[in-house]
């Protein structure tokens, strides 16, 4: 009953998005927004705009897929095999556009990205009848439900033993912290239950506690409570010499930093694998992705790996699309840093080169072009973004 899975993936032309201001399809006084990319079966395709009433249209395409004795599939449920040709992705809930009598798959677009908590079985259903549903699911944000508020246990601890501060919008949680652990994966099971024609969740906020998203970054050491420090010294077999947490930290990184690099690796990539697990068990042809931040193996001192926790390799297992999240204008790059990282990004996966972007057109639409549908239509299968001063 078993099914093998050769997809293979290449970019034809995508575009950065990541733009302020940007183009307001449906309310001119919307929010700016930012996008992510994304990589199928390890692959990178862009597929994802992080954005709110707004419509941004990335371009890829599938090519080679080849579904050897699929299991049957189940009621409403597509499979892989049925995966548009070319996928044209937005983020953030249709309902702009439902409120004026439009459609997204009318302008080309045939999947959408929608925060998990705004879901609900009206919504998924009437996005289906032109367009993939994705759900993206917050695995680390403690901040969901207030449950580090309610569960000072799970509180991150810093290396002088402190509660660290919480960042923009973002509060991680400890990942070894039991209940939280087991309130994440509930939680994913009753998405899951509730909203069961899913075609797919997408891990976001899969990372140790940290602020990457803004120009003012907080990187934090974390975390060095009585579960994170018994967890390491079981998986490494080093042993921390007792004391105060301070001292104990500076243990660590004097003489096992190494290791307690790769043991954060490894607690994100076990996260990963239990929610690749519920996800393929509530539906074998659901795709499994995660939004990763863009950076290179080196930046900053290799912070995406020594801090965050994020290792490509280890995550790969678990991981059916990549996504990552090119905010260039937040991070201080110019547009041409879209390219260069997924050059980066694409050398280990043999994709076409030069491929991306296309920056020859951009444009800024407003709501003037949301009635000339034929318009737009045309103008996406060239340009796959709107505007590009990030």
């Amino acid at each position: 009953e078993g099914f093998t899975l050769d997809l293979k993936v290449r970019v034809l032309n995508v575009h950065p998005c990541s733009c302020s201001p940007v183009s307001r399809l449906a309310q001119p006084d919307g929010p700016n927004h930012t996008c992510r990319a994304s990589s199928i079966g390890n692959r990178l395709v862009p597929l994802k705009y992080r954005t709110e009433n707004l419509v941004c249209v990335q371009l890829a395409i599938l090519v080679d897929l080849t579904l050897v004795q699929s299991l049957p599939a189940q009621p409403d449920r597509r499979t892989m095999t049925d995966l548009p040709q070319m996928i044209r992705g937005t983020y953030g809930h249709p309902r702009s556009f439902w409120e004026q009598g439009l459609r997204l798959d009318e302008y080309g677009v045939n999947a959408v990205f929608i925060h998990g908590a705004s879901l609900d079985a009206q919504t998924v259903e009437r996005a289906r009848s032109g367009c993939r549903v994705f759900a993206e699911f917050a695995t680390l944000n403690g901040k969901y439900g207030d449950y580090v508020a309610h569960h000072p246990e799970a509180h991150p601890l810093d290396e002088a033993g402190r509660p660290v501060e919480p960042a923009t919008w973002f509060l991680g949680a400890c990942p070894t912290d039991p209940g939280f652990r087991a309130y994440r994966m509930q939680a994913l099971r009753d998405l899951l239950r509730e909203l069961p024609s899913l075609d797919g969740v997408w891990m976001d906020y899969l990372h140790w506690h940290a602020q990457f998203e803004d120009p003012y970054r907080i990187f934090e050491k974390t975390c060095f409570n009585n579960s994170c420090l018994t967890s390491f010294q079981e998986a490494s077999g080093v042993t921390i010499p007792d004391g105060p947490i301070e001292e104990r930290s500076e243990w660590i990184f004097m003489h096992a930093a190494r290791q307690w690099e790769d043991w954060r690796v490894s607690v994100l990539a076990d996260w990963a694998r239990e929610i690749h697990q519920i996800v393929k068990a509530h539906n074998p042809q659901a795709l499994v992705g995660n939004y990763q931040v863009a950076w290179k193996d080196d930046d900053l001192a290799s912070v995406r790996r020594r801090c965050l926790g994020l290792d490509f390799t280890e995550l790969a297992p678990f991981v059916d699309v990549f996504s990552p999240m090119i905010y260039h204008g937040r991070s201080g790059k110019t547009p041409a840093y879209v390219k260069e990282y997924v050059d980066y990004f694409g050398e280990p996966f043999d994709l076409q080169r030069d491929a991306f972007p296309g920056c020859g057109r951009s444009s800024r639409l407003t709501t003037n072009h949301v009635s000339n549908r034929r318009t737009l239509l045309e103008f996406s299968p060239t340009v796959a973004v709107v505007g590009v001063r990030g």
